[in-house]
């Protein structure tokens, strides 16, 4: 089963750098933004990420039972998720 997962997550996350630099070529991140804003279904999308990437946080936090590893989660996960990364 572990092998499995690894290959699983694995080829996703080879999957989203592939989609993030062919989206990148295509439309740069600043063209995008005006579209964006006004797209209802690209909103709805994003806080549909976040309120995912909250809840996965928490679950963790809950399951977690040293509080260093928490600390480390919530840096790891705040810088992963957090628009800057995405947009630095």
């Amino acid at each position: 089963m572990k092998a499995f997962l690894t290959a699983l997550f694995g080829g996703i996350f080879v999957l989203m750098v592939i989609m993030t630099v062919r989206t990148s070529f295509q439309q740069g991140l600043a063209a995008a933004l005006p579209s964006f804003r006004s797209n209802p279904w690209a909103i709805a999308t994003l806080y549909d990420a976040y309120f995912g990437f909250i809840t996965f946080f928490l679950w963790v936090a809950y399951r977690e039972t040293n509080l260093w590893v928490k600390v480390l989660w919530l840096i790891l996960w705040g810088w992963e998720t957090s628009p800057c990364h995405s947009m630095c």
